[in-house]
């Protein structure tokens, strides 16, 4: 509202004009967060003031958020990890680092080559805009097999056999050979 607008900014009529305050004006509303454009006009009035219009344009409020080309994991599991929400207003920099988030999850599940990016659906009749998070799973990179060199004094198997990463038994029975980064991490 313009209220909202209108308590966020110490330009008040009847105050001397300042330049600085109005620089801090623009940038307070710039990173309140609902605008997506701000803009201040300054005219000389003949009665001697001046008259300042804040020009504001908002986001778009998300009205939705889809993904597509998910399997491994469900669209309700995605929405629990990322920060957007319907009913927010729009955020470019959230929607990045949800993007982040997602590649994340499937990297840890083993889909290295995994790909996440967003689109933005504005609806600009209603002022809000749908998101879809698009994604290329790729495939699960497998370990074949795992070789220690080097081992001099103790027995390669017993590392083997200390490590949470395998490589990939006969059809995955016993293991599946998931390449997960957090395992092997530990492992080293």
């Amino acid at each position: 509202s313009s209220d909202a607008v209108l308590n966020r900014i110490k330009t008040k009529p009847g105050q001397p004009y300042s330049q600085e305050t109005l620089n801090a004006d623009l940038k307070r509303l710039y990173d309140w967060g609902p605008l997506a454009t701000v803009s201040v006009d300054v005219k000389d009035l003949e009665t001697g003031g001046f008259l300042v219009v804040f020009r504001v344009e908002e986001k778009p409020t998300v009205s939705k958020i889809l993904f597509e080309g998910n399997r491994e994991f469900s669209s309700e599991k995605l929405l629990e990890e990322i920060a957007s929400s319907a009913g927010e207003p729009l955020s470019e920099p959230t929607l990045r680092d949800d993007s982040a988030k997602i590649f994340e999850l499937y990297e840890k599940d083993g889909y290295l080559q995994a790909q996440v990016d967003y689109q933005i659906k504005p609806h600009p009749e209603s002022g809000e805009a749908t998101v879809i998070f698009v994604i290329a799973e790729g495939h699960e990179a497998r370990i074949k097999k795992i070789t220690i060199v080097g081992a001099k004094e103790l027995d390669p198997d017993d590392l083997l056999g200390q490590m949470e990463t395998h490589a990939r038994s006969l059809f995955g029975i016993l293991h599946t050979g998931i390449f997960r980064r957090d395992e092997f991490a530990a492992d080293l």
